[in-house]
C-alpha cells in the first residue's frame, strides 16, 4: 500500500502541480549528502520517515458482509499514518524554494487522494486516503533527521498520508523486491553503470493476473520471462531509463509496455484491444 500511495502522490504532483517530469525529478529517497550531490536536475523529495497506526480511527467492532450467499464478519481496516519529510533541492536556492511552494500548495489542495489517480492496488478500497500537512509538532523530528544524515537543514514540510490496512489480506500475494547492482570502472572518473533485477505481475484491466505471459526487453538477447500462476515475472539484468517490454499471451497476441528503471511498480497491465 505505500508503494501505492508513492505512485499515487508522483502522478499528482506531476498531474495536478503542472511539472515536467523532464525537467523534476520526484524521489522517495533519504535526502543524504550523497543522494542530493548526485542530483542533476530538480528534485522534490518525499522521505518516508515514520509509519504508525492512527488509533482514533481505529474500529474494533466486527463488521458482517455476505459472500457468496453466507455471513462473514471481519474486522474492519486499520488505519495507518505515513510521515514523508518533503523538501526540495536544485542549483538555485530560489528555484528550490519555488519548488518546495509549488508542492506544498499542490498537495494542500486535495485533503484525499484523487480517486482517478490512485494506483491499482488502491483502486478497489471503499475508504478514501486522506492526507494532511502536519502541524508545528513535527518541526522538530525533521530537524533531527537533517542532523542525522549529516546533512544542513533544508526547507521542508510534513505531509501525512492515512493509508488503510487490510490485515486479512495486506499478505495476499509473494514478496517481489528491485534489486540493482552498480559496476565501477575504476578511477578514471568513468561513471559507473547499473544493472537492476525487477519484478511485478501481468494483469487484465480488472486485475487479474495473467499465466504464461512471456516477458521481455524490447530488441534483448536475453532470455524471456514467463508469468507463474500468480501472474508474476522476473527479469534480470534490465538497463536503467525507459525501458520498452514486449508482452506475449500464449495465444500469441503481442502489446508493448514501458516500464521506468529504476521505479516504485513494474506491474503491467494488459489492454483488452477493441
Amino acid at each position: 500500500m505505500l508503494v501505492a500511495a508513492q505512485e499515487t502522490i508522483t502522478q499528482l504532483l506531476y498531474a495536478q502541480g503542472k511539472i515536467d517530469p523532464r525537467e523534476v525529478e520526484i524521489s522517495f529517497d533519504a535526502p543524504t549528502k550523497e543522494w542530493i550531490g548526485q542530483r542533476m536536475r530538480p528534485a522534490i523529495d518525499l522521505f518516508l520517515f515514520d509509519v504508525r497506526e492512527n488509533t482514533d480511527l481505529r474500529q474494533t467492532s466486527f463488521q458482517s458482509t455476505r459472500v457468496n450467499g453466507r455471513a462473514e464478519r471481519r474486522l474492519p481496516p486499520r488505519r495507518v499514518d505515513a510521515r514523508f519529510m518533503v523538501s526540495t533541492h536544485a542549483t538555485d536556492a530560489a528555484d528550490a524554494h519555488r519548488l518546495l511552494w509549488r508542492a506544498l500548495v499542490t498537495l494542500m489542495q486535495f485533503p484525499e487522494l484523487p480517486p482517478d489517480l490512485l494506483a491499482d492496488d488502491l483502486r478497489h478500497l471503499d475508504i478514501p486516503l486522506t492526507t494532511r500537512v502536519a502541524q508545528a509538532d513535527d518541526a522538530a523530528r525533521m530537524t533531527d533527521l537533517w542532523g542525522g544524515m549529516g546533512v544542513e537543514a533544508h526547507p521542508a514540510f510534513c505531509y501525512v498520508v492515512t493509508v488503510p490496512v487490510d490485515l486479512e489480506q495486506a499478505i495476499s500475494a509473494p514478496l517481489v523486491l528491485t534489486r540493482t547492482m552498480r559496476f565501477g570502472r575504476g578511477l578514471d572518473g568513468i561513471a559507473e553503470e547499473a544493472h537492476t533485477h525487477i519484478g511485478g505481475v501481468v494483469r487484465t484491466q480488472s486485475g487479474t493476473p495473467l499465466t504464461g505471459v512471456r516477458v521481455a526487453v524490447t530488441d534483448s538477447a536475453a532470455e524471456a520471462a514467463v508469468t507463474n500462476a500468480d501472474g508474476e515475472f522476473r527479469l534480470f539484468n534490465v538497463p536503467s531509463g525507459e525501458v520498452p517490454l514486449r508482452v506475449v499471451l500464449p495465444d500469441g497476441s503481442e502489446q508493448t509496455a514501458t516500464v521506468t528503471v529504476p521505479s516504485t511498480s513494474y506491474d503491467i497491465v494488459w489492454n483488452t484491444k477493441p
